[in-house]
């Protein structure tokens, strides 16, 4: 339930990678925090490939 929880913000990270007003880093920041938190490690590799995905758009 955790991890379907971290894949929809993810998702939303990923809809507002261009975004320059969606503040996907700090947002990104406060979910590397929460999941680290959990112990999630799949969730973690998503999420850096989500702000790798923000950084080249």
């Amino acid at each position: 339930m955790r991890t379907t929880s971290f894949t929809s913000k993810i998702a939303a990270l990923v809809r507002d990678a261009s975004s320059p007003s969606a503040q996907v880093e700090h947002r990104g920041h406060l979910l590397r925090t929460e999941i680290n938190t959990s112990g999630i490690v799949t969730a973690a590799a998503l999420l850096e490939l989500a702000l790798t995905f923000h950084h080249a758009v």
